[in-house]
């Protein structure tokens, strides 16, 4: 290996190096949440931890990340009966001609682009 070749291999490794302690410190990295409820509430949140095993903590995280993940899952995808989706696939193919307001929105549009 000439001393090229053993520059480049240096600063490739280097490069790496770098990167993994990039990531590594990226995915250590938290992020603290705080939040006020009742006593009632505490209590009910930390019985249920205490019957899974679990610190109060974990258990608040993964009910939250539960339900975070079910609600953009609910919002994120459309579900359409069967005569909607008739429909969307028909404008698709056969879209209408423009009205005038839409006409008139396009032209307005490249007068701020320009």
């Amino acid at each position: 290996m000439n001393d090229s070749q053993q520059e480049r291999l240096e600063l490739c490794v280097i490069c790496i190096y770098n990167h993994q302690m990039a990531t590594k410190t990226a995915k250590n990295e938290t992020k603290r949440l705080e939040a006020r409820l009742s006593p009632e509430d505490f209590a009910a949140i930390k019985h249920a931890a205490e019957r899974q095993g679990r610190s109060l903590s974990d258990f608040v995280v993964a009910a939250s990340l539960a339900c975070a993940n079910e609600t953009i899952a609910e919002t994120e995808a459309m579900v359409l009966n069967q005569k909607a989706s008739e429909q969307v696939a028909e404008l698709l193919i056969n879209p209408p001609d423009p009205t005038e307001a839409f006409l008139e929105a396009i032209r307005y549009r490249r007068k701020l682009i320009r």
